[in-house]
Parts: C-alpha cells; structure tokens; sequence
C-alpha cells in the first residue's frame, strides 16, 4: 500500500509533520470524500453507519482512501461520501476516528467536529 495515495493523505502527513495546521486539514477533510464502514443494509432502513466506542463514546471510522479501509477492514461495505454530509446528518454526541489502526490515525471528538462544520 502506498501512502499518500492521495491528496488527502498527502495534506494528513503534511499536518503530522507540522507542515499543515491539523485544523486545515480537518477543513479539507470535511470537504473531501471519505470511507465510512456502513451495515450489510439487509434491513428496511437500508445501509447503516457503523461506530465503534472509544472511552465509552460513539465514534465513526472514516478512512482517507480505500486502501486504508481494506487494510483495516477488508470485508466490509462502504459509502465513499463527500465527509460533511456525513458529519451533518451524525447525532451531536458522535465523534469520528479517522484511518483507525493505521500509523497516521488520530480521534476527533465530537465537539471539534460541531466547530468545523459550524453546528
């Protein structure tokens, strides 16, 4: 696998590296697609977003590339949506762990979510 394998990922190793704030990179990533893990939808309401619990709080893993969700999460479904209308449609108390497992993976809980797409 090869990183960055996009310019996503290249912003996500600039901000690592101090090169980029982390909160131009949130911006970018709320304004990028993304992969998020979604249920089987065998059910009426169709496919589902997945979370995990962190410190006993929901959390949605969002992956910055295919690669990176295949890497961590191989049988899965996905959405590859553009990220904030995603993050505008989650309950207030949902935060997201972007590329979880991976090297470069970091939490964003839910309050700094809130304050970047200006809920």
């Amino acid at each position: 696998m090869t990183f960055p394998s996009n310019d996503l990922e290249q912003l996500l190793l600039d901000a690592s590296q101090d090169r980029l704030d982390m909160g131009s990179f949130l911006q970018a990533l709320v304004e990028s697609t993304a992969w998020v893990p979604v249920s089987s939808g065998d059910n009426d309401e169709g496919p589902q977003i997945r979370t995990v619990r962190i410190e006993d709080k929901p959390y949605v893993r969002v992956f910055t590339s295919e690669e990176q969700a295949r890497a961590v999460l191989p049988e899965k479904n996905y959405i590859n949506p553009v990220l904030g209308t995603v993050l505008r449609n989650l309950p207030d108390e949902w935060g997201i762990v972007i590329n979880p497992n991976a090297e470069l993976g970091f939490t964003v809980n839910a309050q700094t979510i809130r304050s970047i797409i200006g809920g």
